[in-house]
């Protein structure tokens, strides 16, 4: 998200300045996009149609996704994350306190 403020410039009279307002990141709504193509393409693949076939004609009109994040999407688990989120494995090297 940016805000704009502006500024005088004596060149072209309008001068503008972007400042990065932060805020926090939310990948839900990919994930949820992630789901919707993966239910798409399973469902078309039961009738018997290519994925090439499903980007082509439904995914990229729709999404405007390239081919390669086609492929990344259907290889991703969006639903797991989804459902139980992202958990980080412990490294076993680092020493916990318990109180």
């Amino acid at each position: 998200m940016y805000s704009i403020t502006c500024t005088d410039n004596f060149v072209t009279g309008y001068s503008f300045r972007r400042q990065f307002v932060g805020m926090a990141y939310n990948n839900r709504n990919t994930l949820l996009r992630m789901v919707e193509i993966q239910n798409l393409v399973l469902e078309r693949k039961r009738h018997g149609i290519t994925q090439l076939h499903v980007y082509e004609t439904e995914v990229y009109p729709k999404y405007f996704i390239s081919y390669a994040t086609f492929n990344r999407y259907l290889s991703y688990p969006a639903k797991h994350e989804l459902k139980y989120g992202r958990r980080k494995e412990e490294d076993k090297r680092q020493l916990s306190l318990s109180f």
